[in-house]
């Protein structure tokens, strides 16, 4: 993926967050009838903002990923429900304050009706005058109540003034209603407070579920986008490079691999010498026509590596397999000991290739794709313990310290001698090319 395609996704992420934090922090203005009577108040702005994150969650582009997070996580409409059910509580104070708000003035006017006839205790018809001057004087503020109207206020008002007909209040009435409106006060001051609390948990609560369905989003989009970079990274740099390279189909099981190899006629001179000298087999022969049909195929692709140049792999295996026939002890098998040194590098066949005329390698164990290739060749005439032994020295020859604790007898002594005389030819191969 290029990178300025990288850079514009990126981009259009950060946009999309940029847009759902204004809006979900932008507050929707009041509506003009509302602010002019008076009845706009925190539940009502509450609930706007509640209905337009709902839009904005469920009924947007976005929809998707709220929907996919409320499934997995159950976190958008969690957070949505507790504010609802938070504003429920702002509406239950914002009643409570209006009742506080109400007392509040009922005991001032009240004050004041004491203060001017201090030296009476007022009877049931000066209440009922007094508070018929209070609704008047109040007007549209006096607090409505479906269940008993004006006649439960009126009880209220004459309430608060049987309060002072103790007779431990008649010489000091002032003092009695000013500790009621104390008490007013610091009731009033605790209900803001719950109702400034709660209204910050439900901008709480809305912020957190237009977070988790923006996070949701990106996890979407990125896994995606993290889809999409790596199809097309394996499409350039390994699928393409693999069939460009090997000139091979690469299967999903690599120990198939030598099926689909190319295979031609093996070097005859070689064949007759493995059965004159007894270490000739069918898989011997399968491994060197292998082998011929990549004779171009180098050692090494490194600069300075050994058997560097076209053909260097062929001869490299070769050379590995007569040094090992060489200084192989009594008690081995010489077909074994050939198998290992000529088929040690098979795996170079599948991690080498040439490309705009300039040998390269996917950066592959090739001793691991080796032991896997030789897993797929008939081993007619070994027993299952030599095709162990066999398979754990190709497939070990670079990882030594990986070699399994039970392996069969005479595979370490096989493998130090495949490592001793894989290196002896390449020192001798360096030195050829210096």
């Amino acid at each position: 993926m290029p990178s300025r395609g990288i850079e514009a996704f990126f981009f259009l992420i950060i946009i999309a967050a940029g847009l759902g934090y204004v809006l979900l922090t932008t507050r929707p203005a009041a509506p003009p009838r509302m602010r002019q009577s008076g009845i706009y108040r925190e539940s009502h702005r509450l609930s706007i903002e509640v209905e337009k994150t709902i839009k904005f969650l469920y009924k947007s582009p976005i929809s998707i990923f709220s929907k996919v997070s409320d499934v997995f996580i159950k976190k958008p409409r969690y957070f949505l429900d507790e504010a609802m059910s938070l504003i429920e509580t702002v509406i239950k104070m914002e009643q409570r304050k209006a009742e506080l708000d109400y007392r509040k003035q009922m005991l001032t006017y009240y004050l004041s009706q004491m203060r001017r006839n201090s030296r009476r205790v007022p009877d049931s018809e000066t209440i009922d005058r007094w508070f018929l001057k209070f609704s008047s004087w109040m007007g549209k503020t006096v607090v409505p109540d479906s269940s008993g109207g004006k006649k439960k206020q009126k009880d209220l008002f004459q309430e608060l003034f049987r309060t002072s007909r103790p007779a431990y209040l008649k010489n000091k009435p002032d003092e009695a209603i000013k500790k009621l409106l104390s008490e007013n006060r610091r009731e009033t001051a605790r209900v803001e407070r719950t109702l400034i609390r709660t209204a910050s948990r439900v901008r709480q609560d809305l912020r957190w579920a237009v977070l988790c369905s923006f996070c949701c989003m990106f996890l979407t989009i990125g896994t995606c986008g993290c889809l999409v970079a790596g199809m097309c990274l394996c499409r350039r740099y390994f699928i393409r490079d693999k069939s460009h390279l090997t000139a091979v189909q690469v299967q999903a099981n690599v120990s198939e691999a030598f099926f689909h190899l190319k295979k031609a006629s093996p070097d005859a001179a070689i064949l007759d010498r493995a059965k004159k000298e007894g270490w000739f087999s069918p898989a011997l022969a399968e491994v060197l026509g292998v082998l011929q049909a990549y004779r171009q195929w180098p050692a090494s692709v490194d600069s300075g590596g050994h058997g560097g140049a076209e053909g260097g792999l062929y001869r490299h295996s070769v050379e590995v397999m007569e040094k090992m026939l060489d200084n192989a002890s009594p008690e081995m098998d010489k077909k074994e000991v050939a198998m290992c040194g000529l088929s040690h590098d098979l795996g170079k066949i599948l991690t080498y290739g040439k490309i705009d005329g300039k040998w390269m390698k996917t950066g592959m164990y090739h001793d691991v794709l080796s032991g896997a290739i030789l897993r797929g060749i008939p081993m007619e005439g070994f027993s299952q313990e030599g095709i162990t032994r066999m398979l754990l020295v190709v497939s070990h020859h670079h990882r030594p310290v990986e070699l399994p604790v039970n392996v069969p007898p005479g595979t370490k002594e096989m493998l130090e001698l495949l490592t001793n005389s894989d290196a002896q030819v390449a020192r001798q191969e360096k030195q050829t090319q210096t």
